[in-house]
């Protein structure tokens, strides 16, 4: 069996850490991932690679942004692939560019893009964790593994939310409802909806709740945005709501829709996404609202600066999961058996 080898660019040296402590044997190899004088990205594996199987860990955004991430990504890939590794897979915990997967008007479909290049580059495997939407997977001529982090989702309500079996999911739009109510169903609670409230579009990344969107066009007034709160569908009143999501951007939209939870009767509201992206001043503006009491996201992004913006912020560490996919993706095992038992917080 070929040797497992692991590496990591810049955008999640510690989740790769992390993962590399609970593999057996495994270690990261040392790689030389930087810049050029003009900004163009420079890697040097620091080992060889040849006939190993090949694991690059690296998210959509981290310590560095989303474009340096992907091509740190892509260089890594392919400079295992012409170190002649026998496999290379990417680990690619957030997906970059996952939020533009639908063509618009005079644009592209940056996601498929991204796929595209993977391949390219010589990426012969993807991991990555709660694509959203799922069909996305069509996006990609090379086999990929979406692991959803639901039993992590469903252990930490369980455990650490008191009453939990008094709470009621809530879904922040429609795009949620199907979220919401898978994990409705696995903890056996009742499920709710948000709806006419503010969304993504409506606010600039790095901008507070009350700024619209500065793109040309019929965009809503900063006053029009604020009155968006949104109205609920489902029983709510004097019950602890937890509002889901794949990704946590921008935080208006959430605080929108948990000032509409409040003003339905909620006594609390957790927000609870998979990916924390926290794009701008959204770690201020959480900590700040005083409709939001808890936000619990997991490491698929670095969240250590994000903690320590905002206190009202837990975190779910995934390395547990991402550890055993590779474990059995590097042994040719199966991957439908449940393996996200172990709850582990930072």
């Amino acid at each position: 069996m070929s040797v497992l080898t692991l590496l990591s660019g810049n955008a999640s040296t510690v989740l790769a850490e992390g993962v590399a402590k609970l593999l057996d044997g495994a270690s990261l190899t040392a790689a030389k991932v930087g810049r050029f004088a003009n900004g163009e990205t420079s890697v040097s594996v620091g080992k060889s690679v040849r006939e190993a199987d090949v694991f690059i860990i690296q998210s959509g955004i981290g310590e560095v942004d989303t474009n340096d991430a992907v091509m740190e990504m892509l260089i890594l890939a392919n400079a295992s692939k012409i170190a002649s590794a026998q496999r290379v897979t990417l680990v690619v915990p957030y997906f970059p560019y996952a939020k533009q997967n639908k063509i618009k008007k005079r644009g592209a479909i940056p996601a498929r893009l991204i796929a595209d290049m993977m391949k390219v580059a010589g990426a012969m495997h993807v991991i990555t964790v709660d694509l959203n939407p799922a069909q996305m997977a069509g996006f990609f001529q090379i086999p990929i593994d979406n692991i959803m982090l639901w039993p992590l989702m469903t252990q930490y309500v369980t455990k650490q939310v008191p009453d939990y079996e008094k709470c009621v999911l809530v879904a922040k739009n429609a795009g949620a409802s199907k979220r919401a109510d898978k994990l409705a169903r696995m903890l056996g609670l009742d499920i709710a909806m948000v709806i006419d409230c503010a969304n993504e579009d409506d606010f600039d990344v790095a901008t507070s709740p009350g700024r619209p969107r500065a793109d040309s066009g019929a965009e809503p007034q900063a006053a029009e945005v604020a009155m968006r709160t949104g109205s609920i569908i489902g029983k709510i009143n004097a019950r602890c709501c937890i509002l889901v999501d794949d990704v946590l951007d921008v935080a208006g939209p959430f605080i929108s829709a948990a000032e509409a939870l409040r003003a339905g009767g909620a006594s609390r509201v957790i927000v609870m996404v998979t990916h924390g992206v926290l794009s701008g001043t959204a770690p201020e503006e959480l900590q700040a609202s005083p409709c939001i009491d808890e936000v619990v996201v997991t490491n698929t992004v670095p969240q250590e600066k994000h903690q320590a913006r905002c206190a009202k912020l837990t975190v779910i560490r995934c390395e547990g999961v991402l550890a055993e996919t590779i474990r059995r993706v590097h042994n040719d095992e199966c991957m439908s058996s449940k393996f996200c038992n172990q709850l582990e917080l930072a």
